[in-house]
């Protein structure tokens, strides 16, 4: 068990782009639907052109949870990552035309945690992961590891992911939708919500209701003290302090 401080977080879904609106939420007031857009005007025009809507969720919640621009060890993950461009490309393939050099150049799982890295001139180490429905819980025991190891005093972990392009909707998963979340993670008992994380034994292999991250978003805003989510080989657990 390893006790962990959230100091910060932010997030972005279709109708629910305000920590108001993600109070509400939480409540059950408010629902995550529509196909709103994240924008990123923060970023030059140059920069901005080449994102992907994914990039662009991925890059808004981590500007608005880590305002101040320092820098920052970072874990971007994603379940998906870029497939709404990968999708594209493989049409351009089968139609036999011409892929555009920078989509395929963008297509790759590290795409948002290196425009990140770009745009904030920012050389500290970054890591993306993927572990199918466990990503998010996967990405956070990487980050309480980094912390626990002392080669980092603050860690932000970004989970983003899409609803599944078309070409793929039958594989799309029970609950999912389109969000984005990042949380800036430390030690520092004084710097905001603390808690302990650990990993339990062989969990049983069922098809999550939602995504782990709104799952522990949920946790976060509510007066919940403990959240147990089953994992594909493992359970995870969380329990505030």
């Amino acid at each position: 068990m390893h006790q962990i401080t959230v100091e910060s977080w932010s997030a972005w879904a279709p109708n629910v782009d305000s920590a108001e609106y993600w109070a509400d939420w939480a409540q059950g007031r408010r629902e995550i639907s529509g196909e709103g857009k994240a924008t990123a005007e923060f970023l030059p025009a140059k920069l901005r052109r080449r994102l992907s809507h994914h990039s662009k969720m991925a890059l808004k919640v981590a500007y608005d949870c880590h305002s101040t621009g320092e820098p920052v060890q970072t874990i971007f993950s994603s379940r998906h990552g870029e497939l709404h461009r990968t999708s594209d490309l493989l049409r351009d393939i089968a139609a036999k035309e011409q892929l555009s050099p920078t989509a395929f150049s963008m297509s790759v799982h590290n795409t948002s945690s290196g425009m990140y890295t770009i745009a904030r001139k920012d050389q500290s180490p970054s890591l993306a992961l993927a572990a199918g429905s466990d990503t998010f819980a996967s990405a956070f025991a990487e980050a309480v590891a980094v912390l626990h190891s002392g080669r980092s005093d603050k860690v932000m972990l970004v989970v983003v992911d899409e609803l599944l392009p078309d070409l793929f909707s039958e594989f799309e998963s029970r609950g999912a939708c389109s969000y984005a979340a990042a949380f800036l993670l430390s030690r520092d008992e004084n710097a905001g919500r603390t808690m302990s994380f650990s990993i339990g034994g062989r969990s049983v292999n069922t098809e999550p209701s939602e995504p782990q991250a709104i799952s522990f978003l949920r946790f976060l805003l509510k007066e919940d003290k403990q959240l147990l989510l089953g994992g594909e080989r493992v359970s995870w657990n969380w329990s505030k302090l």
